[in-house]
């Protein structure tokens, strides 16, 4: 005889319903005071809504939510479910529940929700296969993947306590094991209380939590550490009340159905959190008017609108829609066929104020000037602490410096053709010094330290461009480019690559070895993302830096090469050739800056306030004013 799933708690039992809200505790009990507006037993209070309770679901067929609850999952439509990243899911979805695929990663809401009451209904697969956390294993999260209710097959399947099925993971067992066998319906019943956190980032109320396991109270209103996580109990980092939940991916097929939601306390505007691809083309400068700019920038999964000196943190109503929470600001873009805001239309309070899309990098008015023009062949601008810009002309084998108070002058001759340079943080110029194909360290004294001149025994090629890690550490590019002061005419190394020397004198080594032509070379001031240009093949890439220095996930961030490159504060990289070409976080181009010569090699940011873009062009040096500073202190 089959052997029917219990109803639904919350829809067909009263008690439970009352259990339910016992459960939840202080945390709900200082919301539930009588409002003093009305007196004991006032006829003239409202009555509740009436809600159609649903009904219950067995072994056969999943129940019908609650009139009022937001179905997450009826059976075959998985529109409300994306990956972590907002992408489609690769989860599938077919008769009447949903799957995990292996590997597919974890699945979210786009809809985000706050307090609130969870039914998840879930199957472990059948056959069991595995052990302990081997087995059946998945999860449900709140807050974006920072709070899990574990799902596992516990049935006979012994594991840490505080990663049973239904633990809040690695904080608090199930008081009990509630589990039913592999392939069997079971049901999780949630009421859900998110963290608060105050003005300043710090915790003001911990996230609760009240679980049933099919029917079974096994989590009481528990207040969680913080964030979930194997190994480690991690503190709290604020976050917004309102974020997706969300399903983990854990290698097994674990099956989900009827999942519902219902929100608890003041109703507000709906929320979603889209993928970062649809939140970037969104950001970028608008015009309302001269001098009054919208600028919108994204911090992690949200925007950011700043104007009239202050900034809000946004929240999305839709793709084109967004709001703020601290002050009735909002803001409707328009954009194009490609998810690119051509315009935005901004409101604070009342009325609307269009604005369309600009650069927003170059100060009004600016234009390109020539500095100076009595060079050979400029290259290699880097700026010192104080804003003075070093470069160099390479032919003549000298190293020139721009002075904040707009004064040329030699800085160092012979330079040891030097190309490529930067600062690094003590006050040393690091520089390629591309005569002996070398790589130096020269000191505020002018004192030269030789740091490397092979690889495993062989000369370099010609280090080219070179950028310093925040932890001291350096990368540079390598690529061959016969020189006429050189005797040797074929190349040193087998291949043209990007090497990194550790700080402390550690041993170079060669982490990246496919590129054609590497040349220019930056990267971000955080010391997590290298970018480096592909110059004969006409392509930039980015890479992350793991801590060890390695290089890893490769990605094309544009389609042109350069040889040289800096960023911005707003993460905008510009490319040097013909001119300088500017590319959004993106990879999207957004500016192009027209020098006057035939060739721009290499540009940085400097003066007093690392505000004004300096490039190096064939015979002259140029400059223009910026909106914006340079993200990295010596580039």
């Amino acid at each position: 005889m089959k052997n029917p799933m219990r109803p639904s708690p919350i829809a067909r039992s009263p008690k439970l319903a009352l259990a339910l809200f016992l459960a939840a505790g202080p945390a709900l009990a200082a919301l539930a005071q009588p409002d003093p507006r009305w007196l004991a037993h006032d006829r003239g209070r409202p009555q509740p809504a009436v809600v159609d309770p649903g009904t219950a679901s067995t072994q056969d067929r999943a129940g019908r939510a609650p009139g009022d609850a937001v179905v997450l999952f009826n059976g075959k439509d998985l529109s409300a479910w994306v990956g972590m990243d907002g992408s489609p899911t690769r989860w599938i979805a077919k008769d009447d529940y949903m799957e995990c695929v292996k590997g597919s990663g974890y699945i979210r809401t786009l809809r985000n929700f706050g307090d609130c009451q969870l039914h998840v209904e879930w199957a472990t697969p059948v056959p069991a296969e595995g052990e302990g956390q081997g087995r059946g294993n998945s999860g449900l999260f709140f807050g974006l993947g920072r709070y899990e209710v574990q799902v596992l097959d516990s049935f006979g399947n012994a594991t840490y306590a505080d990663g049973s099925a239904g633990s809040v993971y690695g904080q608090y067992p199930p008081l009990v094991n509630a589990s039913r066998p592999p392939g069997q319906w079971q049901s999780f019943d949630v009421l859900w209380t998110a963290p608060r956190f105050d003005a300043g980032g710090k915790l003001a109320s911990a996230a609760r939590v009240t679980v049933f396991h099919n029917g079974v109270l096994i989590q009481n209103n528990v207040a969680l550490t913080g964030p979930t996580s194997w190994l480690e109990r991690a503190p709290y980092e604020a976050h917004p009340v309102k974020l997706p939940l969300a399903l983990q991916d854990h290698g097994n097929p674990v099956r989900f159905r009827n999942i519902w939601v219902r929100e608890l306390g003041t109703p507000g505007r709906l929320e979603f959190t889209f993928g970062r691809s649809v939140l970037d083309g969104l950001t970028g400068t608008f015009e309302v008017r001269p001098q009054f700019d919208v600028q919108i920038t994204r911090q992690d999964d949200h925007l950011v609108a700043a104007f009239g000196g202050a900034s809000f943190e946004l929240a999305a109503a839709s793709k084109t829609q967004f709001f703020a929470k601290t002050t009735d600001v909002q803001i409707e873009f328009e954009v194009d066929d490609q998810g690119r805001a051509a315009g935005l239309v901004l409101s604070v309070g009342e009325g609307a104020m269009p604005a369309r899309r600009i650069s927003g990098l170059l100060a009004p008015g600016a234009t390109v000037i020539k500095l100076s023009g009595d060079f050979e062949f400029t290259e290699g601008p880097t700026s010192d602490a104080a804003g003075n810009v070093l470069f160099t002309d390479q032919p003549n084998n000298r190293i020139l410096q721009w002075g904040v108070d707009g004064k040329l002058a030699t800085w160092l001759q012979p330079a040891g053709r030097a190309n490529g340079m930067y600062f690094d943080a003590r006050g040393n110029l690091i520089a390629c010094a591309d005569e002996k194909n070398e790589l130096w360290s020269i000191a505020p004294d002018k004192k030269v330290t030789v740091l490397l001149n092979a690889y495993q025994g062989k000369k370099l090629n010609g280090p080219n461009d070179v950028w310093v890690h925040p932890a001291g550490g350096m990368y540079f590019t390598d690529p061959f480019y016969k020189r006429p002061w050189w005797q040797h005419n074929t190349m040193p190394q087998p291949g043209q690559h990007v090497y990194y020397l550790p700080p402390g004198g550690a041993a170079p080594r060669r982490v990246a070895d496919d590129l054609d032509q590497p040349n220019g070379i930056i990267g971000s001031p955080d010391g997590k993302t290298l970018y480096v240009a592909d110059i004969r093949a006409r392509k930039t890439y980015r890479y992350d830096i793991l801590p060890d220095g390695a290089l890893a996930r490769k990605t094309l961030h544009c389609e042109l090469g350069s040889d040289g490159m800096t960023l911005d504060e707003r993460g905008n990289l510009y490319l040097t050739g013909k001119g300088v070409a500017v590319f959004d976080p993106t990879g999207r181009k957004i500016e192009q800056i027209n020098v006057p010569e035939g060739w721009t090699a290499n540009v940085c940011f400097g003066g007093s306030n690392h505000n004004t873009l300096f490039m190096t062009a064939s015979k002259g040096l140029y400059a223009i004013q910026m909106r914006v500073k340079g993200a990295n202190p010596a580039k």
